[in-house]
């Protein structure tokens, strides 16, 4: 995993083989193949691995007991830093770049945007039921809490539009994130 994670970040997924990972990692390439069926399922895994424990520890601080806004303003800053960190940038980068040519854009959706927007709606859901957010659809507003937190950094971020000194700090892009949607669903 951590020679495929180099060599995909190095070379951009179209570039690198299954050969190039079974030479450096020692292995025959039937051995490399019983773990992974294929390049794009090993891409898949590697993207996977960068995200899951982080993911985890930050739904696990979604309490729906405790203040909605302080929650969620911890959980948007945790979740930029960890969505705009280099080595994540480069990772969605290539699922973009791929996403045309083979499942791997859909595969990286459903492993992680998808489960992302997940989680948060299970917690939206109770924070409706105990009168804190207006009643919607809970993966919708999901959906666009997570569009707000994301506007600010990181679409600039993908696409290197603007230096990363010129962004706002973190706690500043969440917090008017938060004012935003705060208006739209907060009661």
């Amino acid at each position: 995993m951590d020679v495929a994670e180099t060599l995909f970040h190095e070379k951009g997924f179209e570039q690198t083989s299954m050969d190039q990972i079974k030479t450096l990692v020692g292995m025959s390439k039937a051995t490399l193949y019983n773990y992974f069926e294929s390049k794009e399922e090993l891409f898949l895994d590697v993207m996977h691995r960068f995200a899951r424990d982080i993911m985890m520890r930050l739904y696990e601080e979604l309490d729906p007991a405790a203040d909605i806004v302080v929650t969620l303003q911890r959980f948007g800053e945790e979740l930029l830093e960890f969505l705009c960190q280099p080595k994540i940038i480069a990772a969605q980068r290539v699922a973009f770049a791929e996403s045309g040519r083979a499942k791997v854009g859909k595969d990286f959706y459903e492993y992680g945007p998808l489960q992302v927007r997940l989680q948060i709606a299970k917690y939206m859901q109770a924070c409706m039921q105990l009168n804190k957010l207006r009643q919607d659809d809970p993966e919708l507003t999901a959906l666009y809490l997570l569009s707000l937190l994301q506007a600010e950094m990181q679409f600039p971020l993908l696409l290197e539009a603007v230096p990363v000194e010129q962004l706002p700090p973190v706690p500043v892009a969440v917090n008017r994130a938060l004012a935003v949607f705060m208006r739209a669903y907060g009661i």
